[in-house]
């Protein structure tokens, strides 16, 4: 399928791919309509009005003072009438600055009063209902009355326990059973809620009333399939309640049935336009579907009707941030923690903030932090792993990463990053096992694949692991890492005419990559190409990207060509960054032993026997620099070691000869020359004329290029951050049953009185 955000291929079926995902500056024209914003434009719009009132009357007193009093528009009179135009110019923009907050006031202050009154009566009608209860607690139904009344007043352990009693004396009656019921979803306690809803329905309690209930505790709590069809048949039996509407979206949803829950939304908005839930949950919903435009006039058109700054701050702030709009998004970001300075989710988007904007630590300080608040929020865990495996983190990141696999199994972009994580610390057998199941679950993801191939390259399976890098370059000719790690592999397993193939169409795609550009001049170097690897090394040497396979391949090239003093500075570079690898040190005294500097040889062919006490190369090497500088004894001593390893090669005794003949040991000489003719007498003949004069250093080793070692494959895939648009979902008001009408009236007023109050704190 293709992103509906930027039309490429997306491999992963998910809503968007990952580079939309993951990158800042998808740009899409977006009217700007924030909070503070908004209400500045108001306040210039009203201003702007009264000064035009203020004008006018200026107008008009400046048309009478010409025309109907004409005799006081003399020249004293005009520095009054401006006096009085200015005058009124100032009034009106003093009105237009100072008469919206007065109104605010005086409407707060309305407001207010009419809450207190509210709250007034409802806390008397409870007293009195309570009080009425207990005198009548003995009489039919006086328990059930008496428990709703305590829990309308909000004692919640008292109700239960009355209701209880209640259900025990009338077990048939489904009032106390449905109003037990409320009193468990208020408490959490949503399976004992649900069952005792069903058992009122059941014993016909108030059919549309137990079915609203029955959703909202199976929204809370149940399966998404279960909720989903709950709801359904609340919204059918009751569609007067918006709450119901909201949560039947947001199930709706979650259940993948978009294109319902998009033409449910709008039917409840052409209702009530300005539902702050409603208008959030389209803007998720258009988020999903990749319309960011849509999505952020949805949001920021909530931002001012929510009563607490919350979910529709949080999700215009990931529109700004998907952007790149990055001030604007903190600033959405601040405003919602200034009013919720727990919330965790926009914690997190501040910490990605911060990244964005290079502050890697502030960022994960951040992320940690809000992990410690919402320890089961998979966003917050999926990119605080992202976050340790950017900074080097792996141990860490590995905990984070299966934390967040725990949250949600089979998810792919959990199983990329946990794969990951694994491989980076060399945990190979899980990489391999995650990323299989990845590649399972998502035959056509391509950092699942990838990181298969990386783990089954580890695991040294490597035809495994071509085979995977080459479906990949052939389904994803642009994968320009999968391209450098299929010829890598194929340098490896002795391809290399294949591998120079891969590496160039890797090159081409990523012309700056110092990894591709290390493995190009590795592939020259092996094909005898010596001029070409030396021009890819030599850019990377100019650029500062001389990395330790690069210095090593330069140190052979140069060798080969007899440039040993080139060699030298190259090999002596990178003994400084492996001090114990023998192969540079091995390859660093020859070339110094050819170079006439027998005495450096001697000292690094002495720390390769100091690694390797029992290598022949080490001991045959050393002995050679010790009788080129005339050292015979140490030269026979390691010299002898190496006759007793290789006994029946005709060089070594050869040189044996050579260096006892030195030493004035005829007869012992002799005895290996003769040893020299048994085992090769053509060597022997060719030997002849020279035996007497030099040593032949042949079989001095040079370690060749260690392709293994040396070609560099790129590192695994992660998936990217994660920037989730919350639904917004009202906690769930439970009706219980309210045959009485004092109750009844009581619920209507608190009904009132949280409207009231959701207008105070909306401001």
């Amino acid at each position: 399928m293709n992103c509906p955000v930027c039309r490429a291929d997306n491999p992963e079926g998910r809503a968007s791919c990952i580079v939309c995902r993951g990158a800042l500056g998808l740009v899409r024209a977006v009217r700007e309509r924030a909070g503070i914003g908004g209400l500045l434009t108001e306040g210039l719009r009203r201003t702007f009005k009264f000064l035009l009132v203020a004008l006018f009357g200026g107008v008009v007193t400046l048309l009478y003072f010409r025309f109907a009093a004409p005799e006081a528009g003399q020249a004293p009179s005009r520095l009054a009438l401006l006096a009085v135009l200015c005058g009124g110019l100032a009034a009106g923009g003093a009105l237009g600055l100072i008469g919206p907050a007065l109104i605010g006031l005086f409407r707060d202050l309305i407001l207010k009063l009419r809450a207190n009154s509210l709250s007034r009566r409802v806390r008397s009608g409870l007293d009195r209902a309570i009080h009425a209860g207990r005198k009548g607690e003995a009489a039919p139904g006086g328990q059930s009355r008496l428990g709703t009344a305590l829990y309308l007043k909000g004692e919640r352990e008292r109700a239960c326990a009355v209701l209880d009693q209640a259900v025990k004396e009338s077990s048939q009656d489904p009032l106390p059973l449905h109003n037990r019921a409320v009193v468990h979803a208020s408490q959490g306690r949503f399976p004992q809620a649900l069952e005792g809803f069903q058992e009122a329905l059941a014993l016909g309690g108030d059919g549309p009333l137990a079915q609203a209930n029955i959703a909202l505790t199976q929204a809370s709590k149940g399966p998404p399939e279960e909720a989903l069809e709950a709801c359904r048949k609340a919204w059918e039996a009751t569609r007067t309640r918006p709450d119901l509407l909201n949560t039947l979206v947001v199930c709706l949803a979650e259940a993948g049935h978009n294109e319902e829950a998009l033409a449910r939304l709008q039917s409840g908005l052409a209702e009530d336009p300005e539902d702050p839930g409603l208008l959030i949950n389209l803007g998720v919903l258009r988020l999903r579907q990749g319309d960011l435009n849509g999505a952020c006039q949805a949001f920021l058109s909530a931002c001012p009707l929510e009563p607490v700054a919350g979910w529709a701050y949080h999700n215009a702030g990931i529109c700004h941030l998907l952007q790149g709009r990055l001030a604007r998004a903190r600033n959405l970001f601040l405003t919602l923690l200034h009013e919720q300075p727990n919330h965790s989710p926009a914690l997190g988007q501040l910490a990605l903030l911060c990244r964005a904007t290079g502050q890697s630590r502030r960022a994960l300080e951040a992320l940690r932090e809000a992990a410690h608040h919402s320890p089961t929020d998979f966003e917050i865990r999926h990119n605080f792993g992202l976050l340790l495996l950017e900074a080097g983190k792996e141990e860490e990141a590995l905990v984070e990463a299966e934390r967040a696999a725990e949250l949600r199994l089979d998810y792919h972009d959990a199983l990329v990053n946990l794969s990951a994580a694994a491989h980076l610390c060399r945990r190979y057998n899980s990489a391999l096992e995650q990323s299989r199941k990845a590649a399972a679950l998502f035959p056509e993801s391509a950092p699942a694949r990838y990181n298969l191939a990386l783990s089954l390259d580890a695991l040294e399976r490597y035809e495994e692991a071509i085979e995977q890098l080459a479906w990949l370059t052939e389904r994803y000719p642009g994968f320009a890492a999968a391209w450098n790690n299929l010829g890598a592999l194929r340098l490896i397993t002795g391809q290399t005419a294949e591998a120079a193939g891969a590496l160039m169409y890797a090159g081409n795609l990523e012309p700056g990559r110092p990894e591709i550009r290390t493995n190009l001049a590795i592939v020259h170097y092996l094909s005898g190409d010596g001029a070409a690897a030396l021009q890819e090394l030599d850019g990377l040497q100019k650029s500062g990207l001389d990395s330790s396979p690069a210095l090593d391949i330069m140190g052979h090239v140069n060798a080969d060509a007899k440039r040993y003093k080139e060699a030298i500075a190259a090999w002596s570079k990178l003994t400084a960054r492996e001090p114990t690898n023998v192969e540079v040190l091995t390859n660093l005294g020859v070339a110094y032993y050819r170079d006439g500097q027998s005495d450096a040889a001697i000292e690094y062919f002495r720390k390769v026997t100091l690694l390797l006490s029992r290598s022949v190369v080490a001991h045959n090497n050393l002995a050679l620099a010790y009788a080129k500088n005339k050292l015979l004894a140490e030269a026979t001593q390691h010299m002898g070691r190496v006759v007793e390893m290789q006994p029946d090669n005709p060089v070594v005794h050869s040189n044996m000869g050579l260096i006892f003949f030195f030493r004035g040991n005829t007869e012992q000489a002799m005895e290996h020359w003769r040893e020299v003719t048994r085992l090769s007498p053509a060597y022997a003949r060719r030997r002849e004329a020279t035996r007497l004069s030099t040593y032949d250093d042949s079989e001095m080793a040079v370690f060749p290029a260690n392709r293994r070692k040396r070609v560099l494959r790129l590192p695994p895939q992660f998936a990217p951050a994660h920037h989730e648009p919350r639904f917004s979902l009202r906690p769930p008001r439970f009706t219980p049953l309210l045959p009485w009408p004092d109750l009844a009236e009581i619920w209507a007023l608190q009904g009132k009185l949280e409207s009231l109050n959701r207008r105070l704190r909306r401001g």
